[in-house]
């Protein structure tokens, strides 16, 4: 399955306090229970954060359901 073929529903995200200009984001997929953990630069935006912690979950989810 293509990552163009997976829907995400409502995704939770938390964002952790940046450590060493790094900031740990944790998405989670509320239909399937799915999460991911991101480590990003602190000096990007939290929206720009957010689409790339949905892309890696977009990801993962087409893994699980190629299997």
């Amino acid at each position: 399955m293509s990552d163009k073929e997976v829907r995400l529903g409502r995704v939770y995200f938390e964002f952790y306090p940046p450590v060493k200009g790094m900031i740990r984001v944790i998405a989670i997929d509320e239909a399937t229970g799915t999460e991911i953990t991101l480590a990003g630069d602190a000096s990007q935006s939290e929206n720009t954060l957010m689409e790339l912690a949905k892309k890696k979950l977009i990801y993962v989810l087409s893994k699980k359901q190629g299997k």
